[in-house]
């Protein structure tokens, strides 16, 4: 989440997408779940301009240098060139890639109220909303302690595995948690 697109929010007065003002509603994503649709705010987003003084700290940011900041906008841009490389919604990807692999059936995850999405029935939330069960939930945690490996089939390389699992706070800086988060590959540390 360091990408060098602007942050965007959604701003429930104007229903536009726009640059977040202040802290609160920044430190939620850009609250970008307040909006029936959000993808087309987040995908056309134009890369954040050399220089770009961030009215939330009014620090002076370079584009090919920001800092990591929590941004749920990353994540649908994420989502939505898997979608269009794979010709697989986020679901359906991971479905086919990794839930029935190991074991997990009747996942969902949540969708934006776009009628008019690329994806039918709305976007999927790829920043967050995955629904299975705890013992699913389980799976997925011992697929990152073996390192990837179920069953004999390497389902994620060991390489990213390794990777997620070796950041630390200091190579994170965050404003939550006293500063203390690690946070990469869109996976907690």
């Amino acid at each position: 989440m360091a990408s060098g697109l602007p942050i965007l929010c959604y701003n429930l007065s104007s229903q536009k997408f726009e640059t977040c003002q202040n802290a609160t509603d920044l430190g939620s994503g850009g609250n970008i779940f307040l909006s029936d649709e959000q993808m087309t705010g987040c995908i056309g987003r134009a890369p954040m301009q050399n220089g770009y003084k961030q009215p939330w700290d009014g620090k002076i940011y370079q584009s090919d240098s920001r800092p990591f900041i929590y941004s749920n906008c990353d994540s649908m841009t994420l989502g939505q060139v898997l979608c269009r490389a794979s010709g697989k919604d986020i679901l359906d990807y991971s479905a086919v890639n990794i839930f029935s692999k190991i074991g997990i059936g009747g996942a969902d995850w949540w969708r934006d109220s776009n009628a008019n999405a690329e994806q039918p029935g709305g976007n999927r939330l790829t920043y967050c909303c995955v629904d299975t069960t705890p013992r699913g939930f389980a799976k997925l945690g011992l697929l990152v302690l073996n390192k990837g490996l179920w069953d004999g089939e390497q389902i994620i390389p060991v390489s990213h595995i390794e990777k997620i699992k070796s950041i630390t706070s200091r190579e994170v800086e965050y404003n939550g948690f006293d500063g203390k988060a690690s946070y990469g590959f869109h996976s907690l540390g």
